[in-house]
């Protein structure tokens, strides 16, 4: 703001796929970003792929984003990519439990009639302005560390309301579930990592 900038709500959800939305590296993001797009005001999606390089983390972000969307063809390749490029399983579960959980607790937030002002359709401006300071009250009373969901980003919880309309609650206990059963089945057996996760990924898709 200071530079008389802001990034459009695409741009702010491809840098927190790729900074994690770590505060050194998000600061560290914009500064480039800042630089780059020189006098003009908005900084759009295109600008942050172009200056911030494709990670191994941000290949994981996208294994979400298909588990998310229920896009099942789209996450056997990139699941298929993360393989090829070394990426450890227990760094890709540990992923797709953050993802489950974030979803769950979305889903209790909805179900709790706590937001009965919130519009899935609302954009994430009005968002902002009218939701998220209500979720970020909750947030200060309650105890540190209990809701992982409340302390994201504003539009991680924007993004992560919308994507828990498409998941019931038993659903994503379910899935968490399976995660956690599996995470003990592969540190105790020989099983085959990738193809564990091929069936997660088709159980959460197509059911």
């Amino acid at each position: 703001a200071k530079k008389g900038k802001r990034l459009t709500s695409e741009a702010w959800q491809a840098m927190s796929k790729k900074t994690g939305l770590d505060l050194r590296e998000s600061m560290l993001a914009l500064e480039k970003l800042i630089a780059y797009t020189g006098d003009a005001p908005i900084i759009e999606v295109g600008d942050v792929e172009e200056v911030i390089g494709k990670t191994k983390e941000d290949t994981v972000f996208d294994l979400t984003s298909a588990l998310v969307e229920r896009n099942l063809q789209q996450g056997l390749v990139i699941l298929k990519d993360l393989f090829e490029q070394g990426v450890h399983y227990l760094v890709i579960m540990k992923m797709l439990t953050r993802e489950v959980r974030l979803l769950l607790y979305a889903k209790l937030f909805l179900m709790s009639g706590r937001l009965s002002s919130y519009n899935a359709n609302m954009d994430f401006s009005r968002f902002q302005t009218n939701i998220y300071p209500a979720i970020k009250s909750w947030r200060s009373k309650e105890e540190k560390g209990s809701d992982p969901l409340s302390g994201q980003h504003p539009y991680v919880i924007y993004k992560t309301l919308r994507s828990a309309e498409a998941f019931t609650c038993d659903a994503l206990i379910r899935h968490l579930t399976c995660l956690s059963e599996m995470d003990l089945s592969l540190r105790s057996t020989g099983k085959d990592p990738k193809l564990m996760l091929e069936r997660f990924l088709v159980e959460v898709c197509l059911t």
